[in-house]
């Protein structure tokens, strides 16, 4: 009987599949919303290159509770851009009950403008979040402030993932007046926050009684995950300097359950407390780099519940730790597994030797303290050693003869890339490898791998100066090995 209703359930699968649609604009409608309006569970509304604006373009909704739907762009987010013109937002969710089945994937989502979520709102609602750009979206001083001018998410569990999100802003004055997390906002709900560029986004207040927080990114009361994120060149900018806190991140969470962040690279963020971070209450602290921030690195505000903050690089900031429980930052402790001084929560101070910070490669160099210095029990890196610290670990072939290369493992580096990268393999057979690139839409573009090869370790270059920006995949062939890996491309 369970057989039977395993086969009817794949069948009725199956069949949901093939009578998806693929809606696309503006060939069969003239705007996104009309294409959404008339899409039905689990079709797909695909939008050619261009740039969209007015009304049928912007505030972008559908109902949850009657269909599931992905709303793609073609070609990537630099060729397919919404632009909201200074009025409302790109997509606007309110109560409307999306789970991570509904994907928004490859806009630029741009001029937004409202007092909260102006590039993209999501409130009692979940999409999947993933691919685009999300820029210079504005929350303004005659609204006294606000909260998200890039994403703003409320009691939401959306997977928010591989998006730049840059060059937002809030301003914000008046009695009161706030400014939160002009980068992204999180309040309450249980979101996944990964692989993400937050970048150059600044909370800007002006009055005694306004408070800024977390220019990059604001987290309340939130069992978030925030893992693998660059958080970089944030700002909280105000007059009266102790009333903005958070330059990289803002965290605080009461709630039973923890918050967790982990291999984070937070860097030259600026703040009057915590340039990097401030954290408070339940959360894990794990695995991240946090450095060359201004005015602090870490800072806790030492009120409630006591941040777990482990296997951490702390360097170069104005002051390192501020205010932080007994014994962070006192690197007189101990060795580390690397034999760096550590503190007795295995915190080190160290150059983390990145590969050219100054032109935004913020990969590990070889030698780095921060290689196997990560919590042993946090997940492996995709080479099978201890986890790194920071965002980008470091790609450290085994030996053949190790244990954990018994398996076919595969990666590629740098990524993202502009002219080149090194994708490297490990073959426990000799077997006929091919590999082949392929663009967004899954057109092929080239096969430039398509040979005889002996077991053990192989690395290739393949050149992607030609290629445009965007998301493209490469396809690896071997024996029965067949595996798919994202390559992003920036020029």
């Amino acid at each position: 009987m369970r057989k039977i209703v395993f086969l009817l359930t794949i069948a009725f699968l199956f069949m949901g599949m093939l009578n998806a649609a693929i809606i696309n604009i503006p060939d069969d409608y003239a705007t996104i919303q009309e294409g959404i309006n008339s899409a039905e569970d689990g079709d797909t509304v695909l939008v050619a290159d261009g740039v969209y604006t007015g009304m049928n373009n912007k505030n972008l909704t559908w109902d949850g509770d009657e269909k599931h739907i992905i709303v793609k762009s073609q070609n990537g987010p630099e060729n397919c851009i919404i632009d909201c013109e200074d009025d409302g937002r790109a997509f606007y969710f309110d109560s409307t009950n999306q789970d991570t089945t509904d994907v928004i994937d490859g806009f630029t989502m741009k001029n937004g403008f409202s007092n909260c979520g102006s590039g993209f709102y999501c409130r009692y609602s979940s999409p999947k979040i993933m691919n685009n750009i999300i820029k210079e979206n504005l929350i303004s001083p005659l609204m006294g402030g606000g909260s998200g001018a890039g994403i703003y998410c409320y009691h939401s569990s959306s997977i928010i993932r591989d998006n730049l999100i840059t060059s937002n802003n809030i301003f914000c004055s008046g009695m009161p007046g706030f400014g939160e997390g002009a980068g992204l906002c999180i309040l309450y709900g249980a979101p996944i926050i990964e692989n993400n560029d937050i970048i150059n986004n600044e909370i800007t207040a002006s009055d005694l009684e306004c408070f800024a927080s977390g220019a990059g990114l604001n987290v309340l009361n939130s069992s978030s995950q925030i893992k693998n994120n660059l958080i970089k060149g944030n700002s909280t900018i105000h007059q009266f300097e102790m009333s903005n806190s958070g330059g990289g991140m803002y965290c605080i969470n009461y709630q039973d359950s923890s918050m967790i962040i982990l291999n984070n690279t937070i860097v030259s963020n600026h703040s009057a407390k915590g340039g990097g971070v401030l954290i408070n209450g339940y959360i894990i602290f794990d695995n991240n780099i946090c450095c060359n921030n201004s005015d602090d690195g870490i800072y806790w505000s030492g009120i409630g519940n006591v941040p777990k903050i482990e296997y951490n690089e702390v360097y170069d900031n104005t002051q390192n730790f501020i205010d932080c429980p007994p014994g962070i930052g006192d690197t007189t402790w101990g060795n580390n597994i690397n034999g760096t001084s550590c503190d007795s929560c295995h915190n080190i101070i160290e150059d983390p030797l990145f590969v050219n910070p100054y032109d935004g490669n913020f990969h590990l160099t070889e030698g780095s303290p921060c290689i196997d210095a990560g919590d042993p029990n946090s997940p492996l890196d995709p080479d099978g050693t201890i986890a790194d610290m920071g965002a980008y670990h470091y790609h450290q072939p085994a030996s053949i003869d190790e244990p954990e290369y018994n398996s076919n493992i595969i990666w590629n580096s740098p990524n993202p890339t502009k002219n080149a990268t090194t994708i490297q393999y490990f073959l426990k057979q000799n077997s006929h490898v091919k590999i082949s690139i392929y663009n967004i839409k899954g057109q092929l573009i080239s096969t430039f791998i398509n040979e005889y090869q002996i077991k053990g370790k192989h690395s290739v270059i393949y050149h992607t100066d030609t290629l445009k920006s965007g998301v493209y995949f490469y396809k690896v062939e071997a024996g029965e090995l067949i595996k798919v890996k994202k390559l992003v491309v920036i020029q």
